[in-house]
């Protein structure tokens, strides 16, 4: 699985990330052929939401899409509306709308790992996704996984961040009286 995050993000494949759903272009309801992929809490600081993540595919591109709700009880219950096939299936939410996107990857799951991955790192300072997790095309082991790779990352580099502060610590300078 690892091999998935090594994927760089290049240009010419029209890879993009809006975190938040911002941009005009990327508002709107999930399309129907999206495929559940997950959920998970997500901690924006002031309140803990949940967000269900959809991933739709077509010949050329990947697209997550986001749905955030109050409570996984508002996600399950918008979930097994759509598996009944309500077309109103969306029944309580704060936000929806396409939240990553790129070129098409070799298999649904890489596409979901990759994008899911993407959106995290894009997320970092602001929020923080966090069990329990929900399986959906991903496996909450696997979207576990997702998390655990940036949080050790993050550790890593903070680590040697602090190394490298350590070896350039500039003395106290005190003013003459």
């Amino acid at each position: 699985m690892n091999d998935v995050f090594a994927d760089p993000l290049d240009e010419h494949q029209s890879a993009f990330v809006d975190p938040w759903s911002h941009q005009p272009q990327n508002w709107g309801d999930i399309p129907d052929h999206a495929v559940f992929a997950g959920a998970w809490h997500l901690n924006v600081g002031i309140d803990t939401l949940h967000e269900a993540l959809f991933l739709a595919r077509d010949d050329q591109e990947d697209r997550l899409w986001s749905l955030t709700t109050s409570a996984d009880t508002c996600t399950r219950e918008s979930l097994t509306a759509r598996e009944r096939g309500d077309r109103a299936w969306i029944k309580r939410k704060i936000s929806c709308g396409c939240v990553a996107g790129a070129a098409r990857a070799r298999s649904p799951r890489d596409a979901a790992t990759i994008l899911m991955s993407r959106l995290l790192r894009s997320r970092l300072h602001f929020s923080g996704s966090e069990p329990p997790y929900m399986s959906g095309l991903l496996t909450s082991q696997e979207m576990a996984a997702i998390v655990d790779v940036f949080e050790q990352e993050l550790r890593r580099n903070t680590v040697a961040a602090e190394a490298d502060q350590r070896k350039d610590e500039a003395g106290i300078i005190i003013p003459p009286d």
